[in-house]
């Protein structure tokens, strides 16, 4: 959800200087010289603001009634009279990595491709496309595909890639029998390298797949771990599937006995955490 991706309560609007100078001058010859500035130095559009922020600003060319981008931001475009360009700005954290894609006429299911085209798509011009994957195991699921916005302080993301020397954490894929939930619940375990789970404190992650193929939770861990940052840990990613999600992590008393009567005492029988 967008809240948790980007969980800024106020956006601040404003104009692109760039854009500015077009809306002064909107004539085919001063549109085609920004289209082909942005094909050669990618989208969206970043400009100095102040300490700390920077001016984004999305592009996009095309016909629709309505256009937005959406998902980690949720920035409305507008149309520049006579044009097909579409534009919006938003001053926003100068160290900020979220994602996004582009959406037209009510359109709210991120795109399944990584084409530029469609009801929703990525950003034509940005060259950070990221790939969300489906679980093989979920019936309902697809592949989703984001662009990925880059401020220019973004730190780097050091800890979800594997580093040299770090053994990795064992991953036991299993499942348990919820009556709260209801039928099998698949589950991966995280064992971390070098330490028995006897008494380890646990990590309880749901969407499990995406925790572990996207979020990278287990790679993170294990290098924490061996950086002495955290103590050692056991984690326990939660499957959820498309068509139970939102039923099953609603915050009612199903989920509450689920992990407190279910989960909880089942690693501590199977793992002895």
């Amino acid at each position: 959800p967008r809240s948790t991706l980007f969980p800024y309560t106020t956006l601040f609007r404003s104009r692109s200087p760039r854009i500015g100078r077009l809306l002064d001058d909107p004539s085919p010859a001063a549109l085609d010289e920004l289209w082909r500035e942005v094909a050669e130095h990618g989208s969206p559009l970043i400009e100095p603001w102040d300490d700390g922020r920077v001016l984004v600003t999305f592009l996009w060319r095309g016909e629709a009634t309505t256009t937005r981008v959406w998902w980690g931001l949720d920035v409305p475009l507008v149309r520049v009279p006579g044009t097909d360009l579409w534009y919006g700005s938003e001053v926003l954290p100068a160290d900020l990595r979220t994602v996004y894609c582009l959406f037209h006429d009510g359109a709210e299911t991120p795109p399944a491709g990584p084409s530029p085209h469609g009801p929703s798509h990525l950003d034509q011009f940005n060259r950070l496309p990221f790939r969300f994957p489906a679980d093989p195991d979920d019936p309902a699921d697809r592949d989703q595909w984001l662009s990925v916005l880059e401020c220019p302080e973004a730190p780097a993301e050091r800890w979800t890639t594997t580093h040299p020397g770090v053994t990795p954490g064992q991953l036991v894929h299993t499942s348990m029998t919820s009556e709260a939930l209801g039928g099998e619940r698949p589950l991966t375990v995280y064992l971390p390298a070098g330490t028995p789970p006897d008494g380890l404190p646990v990590l309880v992650a749901f969407d499990g797949f995406q925790s572990r193929h996207v979020l990278r939770f287990h790679t993170t861990l294990d290098n924490l771990i061996a950086a002495g940052h955290i103590p050692p840990v056991t984690a326990l990613f939660v499957n959820s599937h498309t068509e139970e999600r939102d039923r099953m992590l609603s915050a009612t008393p199903p989920i509450a006995e689920f992990v407190a009567g279910e989960l909880l005492p089942w690693a501590r029988r199977t793992f002895k955490v």
